[in-house]
């Protein structure tokens, strides 16, 4: 069980159904671009491959979480690394990793980009937790990379998928 919620816990910010895939209407073709890596990223991970999530990540990635400690109720940022991320990735899960996004925001400026979005994490149909990824990607050669994901975490204040911001 401990290993379980470890593997819900390093990958919860990233995973999402092919059915909450974001629509790329109204986006320009650069924006499509940044989206397709976030979606491979996403259905990498819906279908434990490790080697399509892989090559989403700039192999120098930044990971990270922050929350607040259940035991301490003090502020906490957690580092992870690609390696143990990919090794989660390509465990095999009994459960349905489901993470729903909305409220999408891109930005970019020539080589760099920057998306902000929403979410709400359930593991089969059971809400587990929400927040906010950051996701900052660089276009190289091949595509575009992530190279920084964070993420808030938490179990209270979430919006329903699909909810906007006022």
């Amino acid at each position: 069980m401990k290993k379980l919620l470890l593997l819900a816990i390093i990958s919860s910010t990233l995973y999402t159904s092919a059915q909450d895939d974001v629509s790329t209407k109204g986006y320009t073709e650069t924006e499509k671009e940044i989206i397709l890596t976030i979606e491979n990223l996403f259905k990498g991970m819906q279908t434990s491959d490790s080697a399509l999530v892989h090559s989403t990540f700039h192999n120098s990635v930044s990971m990270r979480t922050t929350y607040v400690s259940k035991k301490t109720n003090k502020l906490m940022m957690k580092q992870e690394n690609l390696k143990d991320f990919l090794t989660a990735i390509a465990t095999p899960k009994k459960e349905l990793w489901n993470e729903r996004i909305s409220n999408l925001i891109i930005h970019v400026d020539g080589n760099l980009a920057q998306t902000w979005m929403d979410y709400s994490f359930y593991i089969d149909d059971h809400f587990s937790h929400c927040g906010v990824n950051s996701i900052q990607l660089i276009r190289l050669e091949d595509g575009w990379k992530i190279s920084d994901i964070a993420d808030t975490r938490r179990r209270d204040e979430c919006l329903p998928p699909g909810s906007e911001k006022k």
